[in-house]
């Protein structure tokens, strides 16, 4: 079973972007996990969902110009599951670094 390691990424919105779903028949290793306001002149707020029922990250407020690191220790994620970004405006990139063993 080989590990690699990987990055996602994506743009939070107000409907959500799915920054990763676990491929089938992998175990994945969520090792680290950095958000970054974009926005020149506004505040914008992050949730962070793991399976649509969990938050990770609630209501994180994330000043303009601000990067946000969380998901300081690791958890397990298995085939499927999925983490979700949600913002009150599409100005955030979330990134999502990982380890996949299949």
């Amino acid at each position: 079973m080989p590990n690699v390691f990987k990055r996602y990424k994506g743009r939070a919105t107000s409907s959500g972007t799915t920054i990763y779903r676990v491929p089938s028949a992998t175990t994945t290793v969520l090792l680290g996990m950095q958000a970054a306001n974009i926005n020149d002149s506004d505040s914008r707020t992050l949730d962070v969902l793991f399976d649509s029922d969990t938050y990770l990250l609630k209501n994180a407020p994330i000043p303009f110009g601000s990067t946000l690191s969380f998901l300081d220790g690791k958890l397990i994620a298995e085939s499927d599951d999925t983490i979700v970004a949600y913002s009150d405006d599409s100005d955030l990139d979330v990134i999502l670094a990982v380890m996949e063993q299949t």
